[in-house]
Formats: structure tokens, C-alpha cells, sequence
């Protein structure tokens, strides 16, 4: 028997966090998929990987130890697409903690959707700490953006 009733509630969880994050989200529903949501923005695309621990798991060392079939299969999925790939993981004690999955690594977020590089469209990636093109207030030629503007040598 298939229907609503058998979905994964951890997942619908999860989406309402990316919504609340403002992010355009793609629900996967299928049974062998090791994703189950596409975030996409205006820098580029986000899989995420969501799952409810009964055990404590709160650092990275556990996480690999619990769940490393699925960090493998998310890390070679779309490995031509340039995006970025996220495991949610909740559990009662800790509530929820999101990790940035990268080759034969994982790396704890404060937040979600914040990693340590954003990948972008054109398969260029973008550091954290850089001001995106998209998100500047004014572009370098206007008064108001030439103090963020980069300095000109001559």
C-alpha cells in the first residue's frame, strides 16, 4: 500500500526549512534516490540528503560512521553539475545539524545552506566570504559602490 501516509516526515521537515530559507525546492520521492531535495537559488544548486538519527549524532567523526553508503552515493551524484552537496541530519538532543559534503570529507555548517564554497551556474565556485555579483548592493562605477568597488591600480 502506497500513499501520503508512508512519506517520509523527516524530509517534509526539511523542505519547510529550505522554504524558509527562500529557496525554489524539489521534492525527490523516489524509493532509491540518495537525494531527497533540490534547493536552487540564484547562485546555483543545492542536494540535500535528510535523515532522523535515534542516536545521538552531533560531529562528523558519527555522522561518517552512521551513514557512510549514502555520504558515497551523494558524493557521486551529478558529479558534472556544479552544486553544492548537504547532509541534514536531526536527532531529540541535538535538534537539527546540516554538514557540507565534500570529497571523503564533511564539514558542520552553523546553518543550512551555508557552506565554505558556493558553486555557481557556469561551474565556477565562489568562497563564503566573498560579496557575489548578484547579492552587491551597487556596482563599482556608481557613487554609492565605490567603496566596495575593487581598487584600481594604474
Amino acid at each position: 500500500m502506497t500513499g501520503l501516509h508512508h512519506a517520509n516526515p523527516v524530509v517534509d521537515e526539511a523542505v519547510h526549512i529550505a522554504l524558509s530559507h527562500h529557496k525554489y525546492v524539489f521534492k525527490i520521492t523516489g524509493a532509491g534516490s540518495p537525494v531527497d531535495i533540490i534547493a536552487n537559488d540564484q547562485v546555483g544548486p543545492t542536494i540535500i540528503c535528510a535523515f532522523r538519527s535515534k542516536v545521538p549524532i552531533n560531529n562528523a567523526h558519527a555522522v561518517m560512521e552512521a551513514y557512510p553508503a549514502q555520504i558515497a552515493a551523494l558524493t557521486e551524484t551529478s558529479t558534472g553539475t556544479p552544486c553544492n552537496r548537504e547532509i541534514w541530519i536531526t536527532s531529540r538532543p541535538h535538534g537539527w545539524v546540516w554538514y557540507e559534503i565534500v570529497r571523503g570529507n564533511l564539514v558542520r555548517m552553523e546553518a543550512p545552506f551555508s557552506p565554505q564554497i558556493r558553486y555557481t551556474w557556469n561551474g565556477s565556485f565562489i568562497p563564503r566570504s566573498a560579496d557575489h555579483p548578484i547579492r552587491r548592493t551597487a556596482s563599482p562605477e556608481s557613487p554609492a559602490g565605490a567603496a566596495i568597488g575593487p581598487v584600481r591600480t594604474p
